[in-house]
């Protein structure tokens, strides 16, 4: 009535005034709670927490009018709805509510009652909680509130409708352009309809996962999702759902457009086209199959581009006749002539845009696969040979899977580029070590092996490459092996493997679409349009790197520990900070870091970190075999140790060859002040000094001190 009676007021349709009715809802709110003090039954108790959920849940109409430039929601409908036939409309992300943390706790208490209340209906308010979902997804118990009303439904509706649930919420958040929470409730939908009277309906939702891995600018796992796809479209006992896997190599294809893959990708449209024939109703007809009008413009886009690689021209025809495609292609590239006009230059700055490899990269004598996750930009490359390649492709798909979903937790890592360098080697001749770091202080560089081919005695190979990607991530974490592997396990516990492991393993399903297929481009090289290996690494918003505070920071733990570092370092350096700036090239060394944003403390610790390490090394002790707690004790010593006008100082020729390298320790020993740990043996000491910068305030945090370096201004 409540609801009826403020619309009708806000429509003028009543003379009832808004003060009127806001005294109203409030002594509502609090009848129902004086209520709930009362209330000792189950079912009791769910219905009043029902009631009170609702309350505050409503739409604040007076919040709306003063959101500027937001239209007003539709208006409520006049005639009574049951509470099960709500009307399927989503509330946008910014709807303000009457009171979300309210409603939030009183779901919380509801979904917890309700297994002790089994006969409480729960479908009008799990229907009207997804409706509203945009708005409620960053509460922090909506993770909760959410995963009870899923258990709830399921055991009185079954998995079924969890599934529907879940795509329908998928749907919402993917409007509000919350793609991550979107793929993970797709996911989730997958699994639940895994069954064979609603297996229809899962590889849709892995359709809609692998369009949504494309729009993330992971086109890797967005082809294992479409071609996973497609395979169980075409192993299902109900042959109705064939239909589904012309639409599914469809969007492979156009997921190697987007990597770059062009050759590979008119080889999937030739067996998409096969299908299409075999299975799709009206299979010429554009306006009922988006996919094909897509896929045709693709193949018009790879025909124009060909002319800038003669030694393609003619597999590229070839491989359009082979797909029946020539007279459309020729037709597209009639009427719209730009794309033979493009010079070579445009079509690089095009790709660069909107694509994650340079076009005809899969021409190249090494293929190189390129994506950027959580501030990493991963670079794989392997030999272009079909069998190599597809391992390569079955790891970049498993690395960006396993990535995406650690977006929901925090491992911590740097922001630093991963070189990979992918390798197939048989059961017999396997290398010791299959995961390899190669030195490298600039970025962190692999060498992996694979195994050549997955034997029927093989483990799970989503499993080995997830072992491997463990490996790889946890040396650019910064957290130590027991931190990280909790975040792992939290990933594992919201169903990682289930989505590494989609339907069959990515070579079964790269095998059944091309195992039959003579490709004419194969061995034929041709340059790429663009260099591989620096065309640009895409990333899309939602998998940028944490910017939020660092585990473990506390900035008066920073500010209270830098006053003794002035201190300390200060003492250390009490007689060599002088004789530095009197030298010229010193003095302009520490002038340029600290022109480059540092405070101080940075550079009078780097100072002192020096001198320190000569004393100790000019004086041999400890000796080189002891232990790292009696070196820890000997620099602790000397930190603590105000330098004497007799105490040997380094060579000015010393300073500035070092500064740079103490520079970096220091860096590494703030680290490890935060609790975090460098599991790198050639560290990436610029990609550790942006992570504090950006996370532990490296740079920022400073407090009021006399200047030591005052000179140096007035130089």
């Amino acid at each position: 009535m409540l609801h009826y009676l403020e619309a009708a007021s806000r429509n003028g349709e009543s003379s009832l005034s808004t003060e009127e009715l806001k005294g109203w809802a409030a002594d509502l709110r609090a009848h129902v709670t004086s209520l709930l003090d009362n209330a000792t039954s189950p079912g009791r108790r769910a219905g009043l927490l029902h009631a009170t959920a609702y309350l505050s849940l409503r739409i604040d109409m007076d919040a709306i009018e003063q959101h500027a430039g937001r239209p007003a929601p539709p208006a409520e409908p006049h005639h009574h709805t049951a509470p099960d036939d709500l009307p399927d409309i989503e509330i946008p992300h910014w709807l303000p509510l009457v009171d979300i943390d309210h409603a939030m706790i009183s779901l919380l208490e509801l979904v917890e009652l309700l297994p002790r209340a089994p006969l409480f209906p729960i479908g009008s308010l799990a229907q009207y909680f997804d409706m509203i979902t945009p708005a409620l997804f960053d509460h922090p118990l909506y993770p909760s509130v959410r995963s009870g009303l899923d258990e709830a439904t399921s055991r009185q509706a079954g998995e079924a409708s969890t599934a529907s649930r879940c795509r329908k919420r998928a749907m919402a958040l993917h409007k509000s352009s919350k793609r991550l929470a979107a793929l993970r409730e797709l996911h989730e939908a997958k699994v639940s309809w895994w069954h064979g009277d609603t297996v229809r309906h899962s590889v849709l939702a892995m359709l809609y996962i692998a369009h949504i891995y494309s729009e993330l600018m992971l086109p890797q796992a967005a082809k294992k999702y479409a071609l996973a796809a497609g395979y169980a479209a075409l192993h299902a006992h109900d042959q109705r759902m064939r239909d589904l896997a012309p639409a599914a190599v469809f969007a492979a294809a156009c997921y190697d457009h987007q990597a770059g893959a062009w050759l590979s990708a008119l080889t999937l449209t030739r067996v998409a086209i096969l299908l299409q024939n075999n299975f799709a109703p009206d299979p010429w007809d554009l306006d009922r199959h988006d996919a094909l009008g897509v896929t045709i413009i693709h193949a018009a886009v790879t025909k124009a581009a060909s002319r800038h690689r003669p030694e393609l021209v003619e597999p590229v025809s070839q491989l359009l006749a082979d797909a029946a495609l020539t007279e459309e292609v020729e037709e597209v590239l009639a009427m719209d002539r730009s794309f033979l006009e493009w010079d070579e230059a445009a079509f690089r700055i095009h790709s660069e845009k909107e694509l994650t490899g340079a076009p005809f990269g899969d021409a190249a004598p090494v293929r190189v696969f390129s994506f950027g996750v959580l501030g990493q930009r991963w670079r794989v490359q392997c030999r272009n040979e079909p069998a190599v390649v597809t391992a390569a492709e079955e790891f970049c798909a498993a690395a960006q899977i396993v990535l995406a979903e650690l977006t929901a937790g925090d491992p911590v890592l740097l922001n630093s580029t991963i070189e990979v360098e992918i390798e197939l080697s048989d059961a017999a001749a396997q290398p010791a070590d299959l995961v390899q770091p190669l030195p490298d202080n600039t970025c962190a560089r692999w060498k992996v092996y694979l195994p050549a081919e997955h034997t029927q005695s093989s483990h799970d190979p989503d499993l080995e490459l997830l072992a491997t990607l463990v490996v790889i991530l946890h040396r650019s974490s910064l957290l130590s092996w027991d931190e990280f592997k909790a975040v792992m396990d939290t990933a594992g516990r919201l169903g990682l493997m289930s989505k590494l492991a989609v339907a069959a393993d990515y070579r079964t399903t790269m095998a059944y679409f091309t195992r039959s297929q003579q490709d004419p481009a194969v061995n034929v090289p041709a340059a790429p349009l663009g260099e591989p290996s620096k065309f640009p690494i895409h990333e899309a918003a939602e998998l940028t790197a944490p910017t939020a505070v660092g585990p473990g920071y506390s900035c008066d733990k920073a500010l209270e520990a830098i006053r003794a570092r002035y201190q300390s370092c200060a003492a250390v350096t009490r007689y060599t900070l002088p004789h530095a700036m009197a030298d010229a090239t010193i003095r302009t060394l520490c002038q340029r870091l600290l022109d480059e944003g540092r405070p101080e403390w940075i550079v009078l610790m780097t100072l002192a970190n020096l001198v320190m390490n000569y004393r100790i090394r000019l004086s041999r002790k400890p000796p080189m075999t002891a232990s790292h707690g009696q070196w820890q004790t000997i620099a602790t010593e000397e930190m603590r140790r105000e330098e004497q006008a007799s105490d040997p100082s380094p060579p000015m020729t010393e300073i500035a060859e070092t500064f740079e390298m103490h520079l970096r320790l220091v860096t590494a020993t703030i680290a490890r002040f935060w609790g975090l740990e460098i599991n790198q043996d050639t560290p990436d000491f610029d990609a550790l000094e942006a992570l504090l910068k950006t996370r532990y305030a490296y740079w920022d945090d400073d407090i009021e001190h006399r200047s030591y370096f005052i000179h140096l201004q007035a130089s």
